[in-house]
């Protein structure tokens, strides 16, 4: 099995056989890397010629006895050699320059055996040389010297001399040689022939594995166990005698096993092969195979304190010797059971020392957080300050890059390092937030961590928040409002007790009953302007201020974001809150930070009349909550599915709707605080919507007591009046429903907005009668068509276009009910604008077919896409901001460019 792959060689070598045999002396060197077989090569050579009758002279060179003087001639010509010459007749003779002497014994050969003999002259150099074309007389002579790279320097220079006069003798001398730091180069030339042995293929790797483990090979071990080698001859041995003796069956997974525990035998070879490259090619082996695939060279050597110029030598070293693979300036070991047996003759304190040496380096020459931080997770901690900083940026790195089990490996180990108090909790923090997305409960240990190690206030307090966000948004909401309080009562700073106590009232306001407490003032003392404006908003009352205060965005306080927005939508002003939502998205660093940002933004989508893009930002709301716990846990997540569900209802599936309701109540109670009533006014909107009145007005009114008893009845917040006075009417209760409705039109009145008011006053309009009726919804639509609403102007327009069919104006009905149909359309609102076509019908008027090409065929979505194409956004940019895939992108936009009638996002029009 030893010669399997090599009959190329074999061939050439029985060649050089031939004309040494016909006279024509010449010589072959045998090279290849360590492992390559040549040693196997030769013997099976010299076997050869001793079959055929050769006299074969045969010695080795070691790197322990290069120092000991004629160590080979000795070898050559021994005693033992002379004992079997003479008995088979023959004398050693000697060659004159006149002619032969028989029977003369050689002196020089005698010489060689006394132990003071140090030096050949040139008068014993020639006569061993005229000796050896002796021993060629009676029959061939074949010479052969192993390793020849470690012959001693005496006996080199008879072969030097030998080499050179051998052409018209029967003798071929044989050699072979390794890399090593001691070769003469020059010799080298001195051969005729140079037989170079390449690694084995994968066919004779694969025949060399059935004979050797003598059981049938599964397919692809033989690949497999050529990956691991590279094909080297003694390497693919020696793999496969470590499965054999670990009787293990010959697989590829069992192959690759071999890697993470290589032979002991292959390390030692390792080390034999090592050495002979001479000193720090052990360490820079052992450091390339530390450091993996695919390092600089000069950072590997710097490692170890090699000079550059003795790191390229012992490069090209380990290149020739077959070791080494090289990418433009960057070298690694080039088989991996190598880069094993390597690693695996490595200390612990080696590869630490090796791992630090790097990080330092990498560090110094200012290479990127990523590569320098993989090298301090393998190096331990090394209580130098900035490599903490360094694998906190590491870890944010790996965060952008979405790779957050990275992140938290480096976090975790910047956390071993010698840190501050500021320091380490701010690791903390941001080990919580990376967490949140694998580990809520790790999440929560790591942030309740540093709120035990931290001592400033303002740390402290945005630690609270989002710890508090965290427990909240596991279903643990009193744990959340426990943290907030508790951080708040040990604080002594006024500005980060405020923003505490507006984070507190905030999560209240969403989750429990107490909200309302929470944002009344102690006696003498004023609320800050958060807290107030949101008691403002829910009282429905100065609105003026609350809108200043809100564009002003003149509070920081804990959560004032999400609450300016909101502020800012109920107040009426939609496109600025637009804004703020998109601006709060982007800023979005935590996961509780990006659910408030898509809530908010599921809301303002809503009211702007913006269906698909409420629909999408609802779903990645829920999305983005559901890794924290039970789906419909946060208050955050029942106010953006009841938005979802608002939206099917409107775009025609009510299925999907009522699914959506009977999923979030059918594991748990009602939820407590502002998301309870506005879960129930949803499902109480849908179920009057789809038939079910009295079950519809009986969740509204629900609502309504609770909004009452907390002191929240403004109706741009849950217009739970208007809402039940529809169902009341249709439960033959007109009178109670017009006094709701005129109730809510009042307090409508009294907060301001042209959304709520119009609203209100649609709804009167509706179960008014004749000219009352026709009047009301005209004002409706007036002061709808002021606000930024045009889904609520729509279904106005709607109601105004009926009233005044019902009163005989028909032209003006087809008019209003044309213009309703536009913002319908415009909206996708599919249920609104199936009303309108069917009124049209009624009244006389053929309806507009939808229309199917240009700017007005595009959906909201489609729309709001080709416009961030025009203003020049990628796809991937484009998902980003909208929070959506990138495949749904280029969806929208085929489509955005069939109805244009357009190929590409350069000839979209500009937005």
């Amino acid at each position: 099995m030893d010669l399997v792959g090599r009959a190329v060689e074999l061939n050439a070598v029985d060649e050089l056989l031939s004309l040494a045999h016909a006279g024509h002396g010449t010589s072959a060197l045998l090279r290849g890397p360590a492992g390559a077989g040549k040693s196997a090569l030769l013997r099976a050579v010299l076997a050869r010629a001793r079959a055929a009758g050769d006299l074969v002279l045969a010695a080795g060179a070691d790197r322990w006895e290069a120092d000991f003087p004629l160590c080979l001639l000795r070898q050559l010509f021994s005693e033992r050699l002379l004992g079997q010459e003479i008995d088979r007749g023959r004398e050693l003779t000697s060659v004159s320059a006149g002619g032969r002497a028989p029977g003369v014994p050689a002196a020089a050969v005698r010489s060689l055996g006394r132990h003071e003999t140090r030096y050949l002259g040139y008068d014993a150099v020639d006569e061993l040389y005229r000796v050896a074309v002796g021993l060629s007389e009676k029959r061939p002579l074949v010479i052969a010297i192993d390793d020849l790279h470690w012959a001693d320097t005496a006996s080199a220079r008879w072969l030097a001399y030998l080499l050179r006069r051998i052409g018209g003798e029967r003798v071929l001398v044989l050699g072979t040689t390794a890399p090593a730091e001691v070769w003469p180069a020059d010799l080298a030339d001195r051969f005729a022939h140079h037989i170079v042995l390449d690694g084995l293929s994968i066919p004779d790797v694969t025949t060399i594995a059935g004979a050797l483990l003598g059981v049938p090979v599964a397919e692809g071990v033989g690949a497999a166990c050529h990956a691991a080698t590279a094909g080297n001859p003694f390497l693919v041995h020696a793999l496969l005698r470590g499965l054999r003796q670990g009787g293990v069956p010959p697989t590829v997974s069992t192959v690759r096993a071999l890697l993470e525990r290589p032979p002991a035998e292959i390390v030692s070879w390792l080390r034999l092969v090592l050495a002979e490259l001479g000193p720090g090619a052990a360490e820079l082996a052992g450091t390339l195979a530390a450091l993996g695939d695919e390092v600089e060279l000069d950072l590997a050597g710097a490692i170890r304190g090699l000079s550059p110029e003795r790191a390229a030598r012992l490069a090209d070293a380990l290149t020739e010797a077959g070791l080494l693979n090289w990418r433009r300036d960057q070298v690694s070991l080039r088989q991996p059971l190598v880069r094993a047996a390597a690693a695996a003759d490595l200390s612990q304190e080696a590869r630490q020392h090796v791992h630090g040496g790097a990080a330092r380096l990498l560090h110094a020459r200012g290479a990127g957080a990523e590569q320098v931080g993989a090298e301090l997770l393998r190096a331990g901690p090394l209580g130098e300050t900035w490599a903490a900083q360094v694998l906190e940026l590491a870890a944010v790195e790996a965060v952008t890059a979405g790779r957050t089990g990275h992140a938290v490996r480096y976090l975790r180990a910047a956390l071993r390092e010698q840190l501050g108090n500021r320091q380490r909790a701010g690791i903390l923090v941001r080990l919580g937030s990376v967490l949140s997305h694998l580990d809520v409960a790790g999440a929560v240990a790591a942030l309740r961590r540093a709120l035990t190690v931290s001592t400033d206030p303002a740390q402290r307090a945005e630690i609270a928040r989002q710890l508090a966000g965290l427990l909240c948004l596991s279903r643990r909401h009193e744990d959340g409002l426990r943290v907030l309080t508790e951080v708040r009562e040990q604080c002594a700073d006024p500005e980060v007790t405020e923003a505490l106590l507006v984070g507190e009232a905030l999560l209240a306001l969403l989750h429990s009953s107490t909200a309302a407490a929470r944002l009344t003032p102690e006696a003498g003392a004023e609320l800050p302007p958060v807290l107030w404006s949101v008691r403002a908003i829910l009282a429905g009352s100065e609105r003026d201020q609350v809108l200043t205060w809100a564009s002003a965005e003149a509070d920081t306080a804990l959560l004032a974001g999400p609450a300016t927005a909101l502020a800012l939508t109920i107040a009426g002003a939609n496109a600025a809150a637009a804004e703020e939502t998109d601006r709060l998205f982007d800023a979005a660093s935590s996961p509780a930070d990006l659910a408030f940002a898509l809530a908010v933004r599921t809301e303002v989508g809503y009211r702007l009349g913006r269906l698909t893009q409420c629909r999408d930002d609802a779903r990645a709301c829920l999305n983005a909550l559901v890794r924290f716990g039970p789906r419909y846990a946060h208050g955050l997540a029942v106010t953006a599915a009841t938005r979802l569900a608002d939206t099917l209802s409107e775009t025609g599936d009510v299925e999907g709707a009522h699914r959506l309701y009977e999923e979030i109540l059918a594991a748990d109670q009602l939820p407590g605080g502002l998301a309870g009533a506005w879960l129930l006014a949803g499902r109480g909107r849908l179920r009057i919507a789809t038939g079910a009145a009295a079950e519809g007005v009986e969740d509204l009114l629900c609502a309504g007591r609770r909004l009452d008893a907390w002191r929240m009845p403004n109706p741009a917040v849950v217009p739970w009046r208007s809402a039940a006075a529809i169902g009341l009417a249709t439960l033959g209760r007109l009178g109670t429903a017009k006094a709701l409705a005129m109730e809510e039109l009042e307090l409508a009145r009294a907060w301001g907005s042209p959304q709520a008011i119009g609203g209100a006053l649609r709804v009167s309009g509706v179960l008014a009668r004749g000219s009352a009726a026709v009047e009301l919804l005209r004002e409706a639509a007036r002061v709808l068509a002021e606000a930024e609403a045009p889904l609520e102007h729509a279904r106005a327009l709607a109601d105004l276009g009926t009233a005044l069919r019902k009163t005989n104006q028909l032209a003006e009905a087809r008019d209003q009910l044309r213009l309703a149909g536009a913002l319908a359309q415009q909206c996708g609102a599919t249920v609104v604008d199936r009303r309108i076509r069917a009124e049209l019908r009624v009244s006389g008027a053929r309806p507009r077919r939808q229309a199917h090409s240009g700017l007005e065929a595009l959906t909201p979505t489609e729309l709001r896409v080709a416009n961030l194409a025009a203003h020049g956004l990628s796809n991937r940019e484009i998902a980003a901001r909208l929070f959506v895939v990138r495949r749904t992108v280029e969806l929208h936009l085929s489509s955005a460019y069939r109805k244009l009638g357009i190929t590409s996002r350069t000839e979209l029009p500009p937005p």
